[in-house]
């Protein structure tokens, strides 16, 4: 008899401590790399998920204002489901168009249809008329080319975004060479695509050769907005929703 009590005693705790685990669950938006982004550019957002408990299903959603040029000033979405496995880490990418700077970017995380996270992330007006400089590497030279702008420094290709469209949001990007071939293949043709696209990635090496070439633009607030991609492409985001209002099907 003691047996048997006991038995369903050890199985209510399992129960109970799966129901709180389950609940375990900590998420990180960040906007940019090491939250720095320019508003008129295309840049990524990245949503962090640690799961301390049982395998869980979720729904990521990013709601944002698009530029006439894009979208006619109406609200778009990105959904995405995903699955977190138990005890795990996982990261996800969005790649974001130009935003209206009027507007702020909305993130939140759905789980049976209720919200466990919501981020509001707002814009300031740094964000437009600062340049963005991201340095990859330590050893970096100095180049004077702009009398402020905003510097991100990053060691760690972890933090670095995959789609190499991302890449758009900054007006410069240094790489040290070392650096860059210890990264894995995905990241290395991500760079490599960008530099070919934007014209505005260097490596430490070439600085020296190129620096007088480089010409800071000027910073204004307009529409249509200064990238290399001109038009609302649906495939920009491979494998997730897009939804203008009597626009796309």
């Amino acid at each position: 008899m003691r047996k048997k009590v006991f038995i369903r005693f050890f199985i209510l705790i399992i129960i109970l401590t799966n129901i709180l685990c389950a609940q375990d669950i900590k998420i990180d938006f960040s906007l940019g790399i090491n939250s720095e982004w320019r508003i008129d550019r295309f840049l990524p957002l990245f949503v962090e998920i640690y799961n301390e408990g049982n395998k869980v299903k979720l729904i990521l959603e990013v709601i944002y204002t698009q530029g006439l040029r894009y979208a006619g000033y109406c609200e778009s979405i990105y959904r995405k489901e995903v699955e977190i496995p138990s005890l795990s880490q996982k990261r996800f990418e969005f790649l974001l168009p130009p935003i209206d700077f009027r507007y702020p970017v909305k993130v939140r995380v759905l789980r049976d249809n209720k919200i466990i996270k919501e981020e509001k992330i707002d814009f300031s007006i740094e964000r437009i008329t600062l340049p963005l400089v991201l340095i990859i590497g330590e050893e970096i030279p100095k180049i004077d080319l702009f009398e402020k702008a905003r510097i991100v420094r990053v060691y760690d290709e972890k933090l670095l975004p995959i789609n190499y469209k991302a890449y758009d949001n900054y007006d410069l990007i240094i790489i040290d060479r070392n650096l860059f071939n210890s990264f894995s293949n995905p990241i290395k043709n991500s760079l490599i695509m960008a530099k070919i696209f934007t014209k505005r990635i260097l490596f430490n090496d070439e600085i020296n050769k190129f620096s007088k070439f480089i010409k800071p633009t000027s910073y204004t607030i307009s529409i249509p907005h200064n990238t290399f991609l001109y038009t609302p492409d649906p495939s920009t985001l491979q494998g997730q929703n897009f939804l203008y209002p009597d626009r796309w099907q």
